[in-house]
């Protein structure tokens, strides 16, 4: 069995890395495991399929094929996959047309538009590969607070604007129960700064908040008002999950089969996972 590993990596012959290569693209394209001779018919004519049931035997006791059925050829394992991810793959770069197409993708959008520049994105790539594209936004409640913006808009109204460090916006109106003016919203905007910065959702406790309000009497009802809104608009909106391409998986024939297909449906359906 020529395999060896160096430096954490197992190592194989160049022979076992192009049936493995073979039985991957064959597995991706087919999803039916994959026999010695549609090897040697289809990819590696210059081998008998005799020395490449031996080859794939070796591959299977080194875990990275398995082989479902008794008389079957073999599919990738796990391992199997992941070794040709990490050490066969070629990387495939965007065709000319695929880059103009990023580029003009993200001319259009504006950064202050977070939540459509993620819609955008991930239709982008689902429209690039072919496949279901998924993406996870960061939590609000885990993300922490870079910068939080007061804008007085009336005596009584107060626009307050808090930036993340994972660029998230969030806007929340605030009805003050006092009038307030310029130097006030200016000096709770640089007090408030100042205490909450670097802070997430989770960290601003009865101890943070007890001790701005101790710094900020004279302000009090109007802190009041300010950090209930802004805690109370944040610490519930967790992260959110964006789907595109969904109906790209019926392109791929492990999902003419309807249990399988209704599974993985189910599963991209379920925003709780």
């Amino acid at each position: 069995m020529s395999a060896n590993k160096k430096g954490g990596i197992m190592e194989l012959g160049e022979r076992k890395r192009k049936i493995l290569k073979a039985i991957v693209t064959d597995y991706i394209e087919t999803a039916e495991p994959v026999g010695s001779r549609t090897i040697a018919k289809k990819y590696l004519t210059d081998i008998s399929p005799a020395t490449i049931r031996n080859e794939m035997a070796d591959l299977e006791d080194l875990g990275l094929l398995e082989q479902p059925h008794t008389s079957a050829g073999r599919i990738p394992s796990d391992l199997g996959y992941r070794y040709y991810v990490d050490q066969i793959m070629e990387i495939k770069y965007p065709s000319p047309q695929e880059i103009e197409k990023i580029k003009y993708m993200l001319q259009i959008q504006t950064i202050n538009e977070l939540d459509k520049i993620i819609k955008r994105t991930t239709k982008l790539i689902s429209d690039i590969t072919r496949y279901t594209s998924a993406v996870l936004t960061p939590s609000v409640r885990k993300s922490s607070i870079r910068s939080l913006q007061l804008i007085r808009v009336s005596d009584y109204d107060i626009v307050a604007v808090v930036v993340t460090d994972t660029g998230i916006i969030k806007n929340v109106v605030i009805k003050s129960p006092n009038a307030v003016d310029d130097s006030k919203i200016l000096k709770l905007n640089n007090y408030l700064n100042e205490k909450l910065s670097g802070l997430t959702i989770n960290d601003i406790g009865l101890s943070v908040i007890s001790d701005i309000q101790s710094h900020m009497k004279e302000y009090s009802e109007i802190f009041s008002a300010i950090i209930s809104v802004i805690y109370e608009s944040l610490k519930d909106d967790d992260a959110e999950v964006y789907l595109e391409g969904t109906t790209n998986i019926f392109e791929y024939p492990e999902y003419d089969d309807k249990d399988k297909a209704r599974t993985f449906l189910s599963f991209i359906e379920d925003k709780n996972y």
